[in-house]
């Protein structure tokens, strides 16, 4: 700033108010001074001064892993959702755990390194926070949230202090049953998750469990084991027997990803899809389950996007009262693919 005050003859004060307050200098002398500035490479210390002013136009953002398509599309949306009312984003990514083993001493470790994350975004003083991942608890969340505004999106988040948007897992399941009750099939096996490891990942298994149950199917609980380099071949022999000896004619997977690797999988070890087994997803929003023909379930991602959004400008600008653990889940739509029937 004194290099292009030094250069353009004036103060620093003036160099300051030509690009906070334009309005009070004269127009030839603030054309000038940015002519200099630019040529000069001078940014305005934003962060400086947003502390000084006590206020910041910085969202952070705390996501699971952002090689998942899932992620990755929330974090687009999100960024194009605040760009236009002058907030940017700072996402910081926790890390795919897809080749980690996690046992009970490494879920802790990995819920630890989420605490630590989420500590650092709070570090960089943001004006509110995007909690993103499933695996950090509300009482780790919720001393950031007597700061500041914090949404928990797209999980949902029963705590009654702590805002959440984001899917209606309970409806997903009984819109992915549904489907599987709607190809014709009586005996269906169902991937399910630890509820400490994956509150969203519980509730669907459950919950496909529970109204397939209730319409008279069969099912057979079939136990997610312990992320590994191996845990999904296991899983899959596990699967490949069951199809062998008959068991069931259907298989309903907790998200895309999986029920993907195991087509794959399927293929390289000769059971077809779906004359042997059929398969179902979850969160249709990859160009991986349309070249596979994936029956699954859409995630409504970009309207609970746009819902964070407003709801965390709003916060913001203090047209809403921050952090009264207001909660806005939106059902996502059915799939039909070629993989179920």
């Amino acid at each position: 700033m004194q290099m292009v005050a030094d250069e353009a003859g004036v103060s620093r004060a003036t160099v300051s108010r030509v690009f906070s307050n334009p309005e009070i200098v004269d127009k030839e002398t603030a054309s000038r001074i940015k002519a200099i500035a630019a040529r000069l490479g001078y940014i305005r210390n934003e962060a400086a001064t947003q502390l000084a002013s006590r206020s910041s136009d910085l969202i952070g953002l705390l996501v699971r892993d952002v090689t998942n398509e899932a992620y990755a599309r929330l974090y687009d949306n999100l960024i194009h959702s605040v760009l236009d009312e002058g907030y940017f984003i700072n996402a910081m990514s926790v890390g795919s755990t897809r080749n980690k083993n996690v046992g009970t001493g490494q879920a802790a470790e990995m819920k630890r390194h989420e605490n630590k994350r989420l500590a650092r975004l709070m570090s960089l003083r943001p004006g509110g926070i995007f909690v993103s991942t499933g695996l950090i608890k509300p009482q780790d969340i919720l001393p950031y949230a007597s700061q500041i505004p914090v949404i928990v999106m797209p999980h949902p988040e029963p705590h009654p202090q702590l805002n959440a948007v984001g899917y209606d897992e309970e409806s997903n399941a009984r819109i992915v049953s549904q489907m599987i009750i709607d190809a014709g099939h009586k005996k269906v096996g169902v991937m399910t998750a630890l509820r400490e490891n994956s509150l969203t990942e519980y509730i669907r298994g459950e919950g496909v469990i529970k109204h397939l149950s209730e319409a008279g199917i069969e099912v057979f609980r079939r136990p997610l084991p312990p992320i590994g380099s191996d845990a999904l071949d296991r899983f899959f022999l596990t699967v490949a027997e069951d199809v062998k000896n008959n068991r069931y004619t259907a298989m309903s997977f907790l998200n895309d990803h999986r029920a993907i690797k195991f087509i794959i999988w399927a293929q390289e070890h000769g059971i077809k899809v779906p004359e042997d087994i059929g398969v179902v997803g979850y969160d249709g929003l990859g160009q991986a389950s349309k070249v596979v023909g994936l029956s699954t379930l859409r995630h409504p991602v970009d309207q609970v996007c746009e819902k964070g959004a407003s709801e965390m400008l709003g916060m913001l600008k203090g047209e809403i009262r921050s952090n009264e653990g207001r909660k806005f889940l939106f059902a996502g739509e059915p799939i039909t693919g070629r993989t179920l029937s």
